[in-house]
């Protein structure tokens, strides 16, 4: 998996793009069986230029534009989803699939 982040200011307010890309063909098989871990965004709400306000991101599906009101937030916020986006790839590098298979008993 690949981690961009982009980072730009716009009429004064402090822009964050965070995108997730380019999943392996292991953790995409394991997004498909087990679902993809949310990364949670709290403990507050954060504006999203596309939607409004959210609390917390599927791994898989992170292409998002957020907006601060000054630097220090931009940045705080940047390190932290950094931190907990790869602790939700490590997540999904985890799952082990110990139940699907064919069981064959002769009676």
């Amino acid at each position: 998996m690949k981690l961009s982040i982009a980072k730009r200011i716009e009429n004064g307010e402090y822009h964050v793009a965070i995108r997730t890309s380019d999943f392996n063909q292991s953790e995409v098989e394991n997004i498909k069986k087990f679902g993809s871990p949310k990364v949670s965004i709290s403990p507050e709400k954060v504006f999203r230029a596309q939607s409004g306000f959210v609390y917390d991101l599927l791994l898989h599906d992170i292409d998002d534009d957020f907006i601060f009101p000054n630097t220090i937030e931009a940045q705080s916020f940047e390190v932290e989803m950094t931190s907990r986006i790869k602790i939700a790839l490590e997540l999904l590098k985890s799952y082990r699939d110990d139940f699907s298979g064919v069981d064959e008993i002769d009676l």
